[in-house]
């Protein structure tokens, strides 16, 4: 079967520190979910951030496509300290390739290819992205194909974009997000981003959340009290069998917590750069 880059977004101080308290990191956690969509995908996992990265060491021949994860570092996507990454994007997409961006990864997406993101002006959206809603482009676009015209997804962000790269197509939008998610498919260009999460589960999430907002996006601690609801998050998340009626009253909906209906748009993608493996997988588990 076909191989998948997987581009991590975190520098190795974050990386060992997820590491340090039990977290996957995002690289290993995206690989894991795209196997699990497709049993037998083969993927490669790039650190631009890390020591002894080269560019010019970069071969694509190999790749399907490639995914760009999101990231805890302290910077945006337009920042110096991103040029590396940016790097990576630009020379993935000059190859032609598809390339697939959570959080991280759209912002990257949208400032390579001509669009700007911000610090969002209504704080750090977590650990939900709640109402997420399809735009008429969205309702008919491969990336969302299955989805229901409004739904809730995990994430966890303080950037967002803030303006659409040139033929940019909105495909979802939120009350705290205007880009939700995005498509760009113009000259030899194929990007679909989204700012939510649906590699990470709400467990995911919410043990990101545990050292403070502050900490949400830096490797450093945020100083503040932790969220008392993270046990809830990570319980209803983990065992929600064990623990009814949970859901409900922590506004957990349905497809936030079960697999195949929080990764759609990554099959949607597998499918897109794979093939029907990707079906004949689905249709097995």
């Amino acid at each position: 079967m076909a191989t998948v880059l997987v581009v991590e977004g975190n520098t190795p101080e974050i990386v060992a520190r997820m590491r340090a308290e039990g977290r996957v990191p995002s690289a290993e956690n995206y690989a894991a979910v795209l196997t699990r969509l497709a049993p037998g995908l083969a993927t490669r996992i790039v650190r631009p951030s890390f020591p002894g990265f080269r560019l010019s060491d970069m071969t694509l021949g190999y790749a399907a496509g490639v995914v760009f994860t999101g990231s805890g570092v302290h910077w945006s996507a337009d920042a110096p300290e991103a040029a590396d990454h940016r790097a990576v994007m630009e020379h993935v997409l000059a190859a032609g390739l598809p390339v697939i961006g959570s959080c991280y990864g759209v912002q990257l997406g949208a400032v390579v290819l001509g669009g700007r993101v911000r610090w969002s002006p209504n704080g750090t959206e977590l650990p939900i992205a709640r109402a997420i809603r399809l735009t008429d482009a969205g309702r008919t676009h491969a990336l969302h194909a299955g989805r229901a015209e409004v739904f809730d997804c995990p994430c966890i962000h303080r950037d967002e974009v803030s303006d659409l790269p040139p033929g940019a197509i909105l495909t979802a939008t939120n009350d705290h997000s205007a880009v939700q998610a995005m498509a760009v498919e113009r000259g030899g260009v194929r990007f679909w981003g989204m700012q939510y999460h649906p590699e990470m589960t709400l467990a995911d999430v919410a043990r990101s959340m545990a050292r403070g907002k502050g900490a949400v996006m830096d490797a450093t601690p945020g100083g503040e009290t932790p969220d008392p609801a993270i046990p809830d998050w990570i319980a209803v998340s983990e065992a929600p069998e064990a623990h009814p009626g949970l859901a409900a009253r922590r506004a957990v909906a349905p497809e936030v917590l079960a697999f195949h209906a929080r990764t759609v748009e990554l099959a949607n993608w597998l499918r897109v750069v794979v093939g029907a493996a990707v079906a004949e997988g689905l249709a097995a588990e």
